[in-house]
């Protein structure tokens, strides 16, 4: 991250991403993934993936193509057989390895508390 810019990005209202940003991020994941099986020698276990595993989860900051990009790397490490995950949607995939950080996520949901009825909110906040 350019440090720079850092403030432009959470001060923006919002953020235009074509898909090469999403296909950046899809590079950025395997090439950590590719880092850590490089120092360890072994892969990462992803519990949800392998079914065994010490790695749950991955904290994001609500940035969609990094989640999404996730969501593309994911498909590929996929073996249904071993993960009962039967998709090839990148959106549902990663629902089960993210968590989005709670002050990130409220930013978020005050924006969409603009647009949204207060039973809406009320029901989205305590979901």
């Amino acid at each position: 991250m350019v440090p720079a810019l850092v403030n432009f990005v959470h001060l923006a209202n919002a953020m235009l991403h074509d898909n090469m940003y999403k296909q950046a991020f899809q590079l950025i994941w395997h090439g950590w993934m590719e880092a850590i099986r490089t120092i360890t020698e072994k892969l990462l276990a992803i519990k949800a993936l392998y079914g065994e595993g010490w790695h749950v989860v991955f904290l994001m900051d609500s940035c969609a193509v990094q989640i999404q990009g996730l969501g593309d790397y994911l498909l590929t490490l996929n073996d249904s057989a071993k993960s009962g995950i039967i998709t090839s949607d990148a959106e549902e995939i990663v629902q089960y390895v993210i968590q989005t950080c709670d002050v990130h996520c409220n930013r978020n949901l005050d924006a969409l508390g603009s647009v949204c009825t207060p039973e809406d909110m009320d029901h989205i906040r305590h979901f």
